[in-house]
């Protein structure tokens, strides 16, 4: 979260002049190493969000599916919807960790797959495992309109005859090594009863596969649900605000690969729909033609 805030903020006057980052914990960002006008804080995203209402230009939410609980995804878009500025726009990245084969050589009798199947039976009794694949939906419940959803593959390790997929399986390798013992301890542990010493030795197994080229694992595809909100043109920035909200920033697989593009202003026509907050354009999570990106 802090790196990719720190980015915002050093594209000089086409960028970010302020941003303020939300996460589960005071040990995930180091204060010394802030830049100016970056605020960071720890809240709890299954409350209220305290902030105003037309507050900020761009709102990126990203894996916060196992920290928000199971009847709080509605509640928690209308908010992203009313902090949201004229101009502004909301991006959220989740991750299915249902883990599957490229090839189809990976089994129900992998280490690989139970510790799926494991993770998500865990999470079901209190989260809701299947968010990553009804954003989309969601935020056109809450108000949204002109949503666009991409899935993304991700491979686990360097296992893809495209030089870009397998480049980015390489660099996600040792992400993937640490999340399957970190999403994983707690539940468990705790929810399912597994003793410690079937806790490391699923998890070692896990990553074993996880890092096989062989088996061609990657999760089913991470699911971006984009929404820009637009008024007139007149009503240009005359200052930018950003939130990130962020848990669990050991697993963030998106920030370091180039699969994200901050797309501030469109060409296409924008179209009202409903009452509310001014016309509704659509934004694209890679870069295109006539869109100043910052990414």
């Amino acid at each position: 979260m802090q790196n990719l805030a720190s980015t915002l903020l050093s594209r000089g006057p086409l960028g970010v002049e302020l941003v303020n980052g939300i996460d589960v914990s005071p040990h995930h960002y180091n204060p010394d190493e802030s830049v100016e006008n970056l605020y960071l804080s720890v809240d709890n995203l299954n409350m209220p969000l305290q902030f105003h209402s037309n507050h900020f230009d761009l709102i990126n939410s990203r894996l916060v599916a196992g920290g928000i609980d199971r009847n709080r995804w509605h509640g928690y878009m209308r908010e992203i919807l009313r902090c949201l500025r004229g101009n502004g726009w909301c991006q959220m990245v989740e991750m299915d960790f249902n883990a599957q084969s490229d090839n189809g050589t990976l089994t129900d009798g992998h280490a690989l797959r139970q510790w799926s199947d494991k993770y998500l039976r865990a999470m079901s009794q209190y989260k809701n495992p299947e968010a990553p694949r009804r954003l989309g939906h969601w935020m056109r419940h809450a108000g949204f309109t002109d949503v666009e959803e991409r899935m993304i593959p991700l491979p686990t390790c360097g296992w893809s005859d495209s030089q870009r997929e397998y480049d980015i399986g390489v660099a996600n390798q040792e992400n993937v090594r640490l999340l399957l013992g970190s999403l994983a301890l707690y539940p468990f542990t705790e929810l399912l009863g597994m003793t410690i010493t079937e806790f490391h030795v699923l998890v070692a197994q896990a990553r074993a596969e996880a890092s096989n080229p062989a088996l061609k694992v990657r999760p089913v595809p991470k699911r971006n649900s984009l929404k820009r909100l637009r008024v007139g043109a007149d009503n240009y920035y005359h200052r930018q605000t950003a939130a990130i909200f962020s848990i669990k920033t050991e697993a963030l697989m998106s920030s370091r690969y180039g699969f994200l593009r901050f797309s501030r202003r469109g060409t296409s026509p924008c179209r009202r729909q409903g009452k509310g907050r001014g016309n509704l354009g659509m934004g694209q999570v890679d870069q295109s033609k006539g869109r100043h990106s910052v990414a």
